[in-house]
């Protein structure tokens, strides 16, 4: 899911069992204007994604409701096998 805000970052890390979001991605997203956090949150999931590829088979990748489109913005950081 890529993070929107620090405050969903806060609450996912203190609130959900089993999440854990590092301090200094919570830390600069509580310093990003509302606009970039948003941008800051698909760059973190990106490269969670791209760094991960090798170790998984999928990936279940849930943006928020609304704005689905980010899901397609976390996508572009990886590359699919060809013919995949």
């Amino acid at each position: 899911m890529p993070l929107r805000s620090a405050r969903q970052a806060e609450f996912l890390h203190h609130e959900v069992p089993g999440i854990y979001i590092p301090k200094h991605v919570r830390q600069k997203l509580a310093n990003l204007p509302p606009e970039d956090a948003s941008k800051y949150g698909v760059e973190v999931a990106q490269n969670l994604l791209a760094e991960a590829q090798p170790l998984i088979g999928g990936a279940y990748i849930m943006p928020p409701a609304s704005a689905p489109d980010l899901a397609g913005d976390v996508l572009e950081a990886i590359s699919l096998p060809a013919g995949g």
